[in-house]
């Protein structure tokens, strides 16, 4: 069961970056099927492998262990206080 929860964190870190699988295999140097396995939680991932994972998507190892913590957003846009302006105009 936890591998299971720790695959479906990946998948949501990872998407929230915007990542393929194929681009978080090619930055820890494997395969996206093993990517594919992680997260579905068929395969069962070392520390070693966890933290490189947790390293590419920018996150502390400890993330994947949270219980009802949302992954980090990446927002394309900064947003920025104006008196009297539109408070969601972009930078």
């Amino acid at each position: 069961m936890l591998d299971k929860k720790i695959g479906q964190k990946i998948k949501q870190i990872r998407k929230s970056w915007g990542l393929s699988q194929i681009e978080l295999a090619e930055k820890i140097g494997i395969s996206f099927q093993q990517i594919q396995k992680y997260e579905k939680g068929s395969t069962r991932i070392s520390v070693v492998r966890l933290q490189q994972i947790a390293e590419a998507l920018g996150v502390n190892i400890s993330t994947f262990f949270e219980e009802g913590k949302r992954a980090p957003q990446v927002s394309d846009h900064a947003l920025r206080y104006i008196p009297g302006g539109d408070p969601f105009e972009t930078i």
